[in-house]
């Protein structure tokens, strides 16, 4: 499968742009602006940069809650992030955040700049390389 833009829909009715998995990925992308090109060295990092901003510009990044950026809205578990240390394990560079469950055989994977892929297991297999 391949990305989608922000108007796709996946079968169990997911926006992928508006989920949790793209709130995060475009958390991730404000933050490189704001640090002039330095991507957060962890996820408390970025998590302290949300918390410092107003409810304007989070809503402008489509974000209710800061924490709810952080939990899959489909398989409610902690996103897996690849910040700071985890960014070097291989596989695909862009990748900031991924599903660790995701549903019905796929799993959401966000990228650098604030896309969102929608991976099937094998694309996902080739995005995120097991350790």
């Amino acid at each position: 499968m391949v990305g989608c833009g922000p108007s796709a829909r996946i079968a169990d009715g997911t926006d992928p742009w508006a989920s949790s998995v793209g709130q995060f990925a475009r958390l991730v992308e404000r933050y490189r602006v704001a640090q002039r090109g330095q991507m957060p060295g962890s996820e408390q990092d970025l998590r302290r940069f949300a918390e410092s901003m107003d409810a304007e510009n989070l809503k402008a990044l489509g974000i209710d809650r800061v924490d709810g950026c952080f939990v899959s809205d489909r398989d409610g578990q902690p996103l897996a992030t690849r910040l700071g240390p985890e960014a070097a394990k291989g596989g695909d560079p862009s990748v900031v955040c991924y599903e660790r469950e995701g549903r019905d055989g796929v799993r959401l994977v966000g990228k650098f700049g604030g896309d969102v892929e929608v991976a099937d297991e094998a694309r996902f297999a080739e995005l995120v390389p097991a350790s």
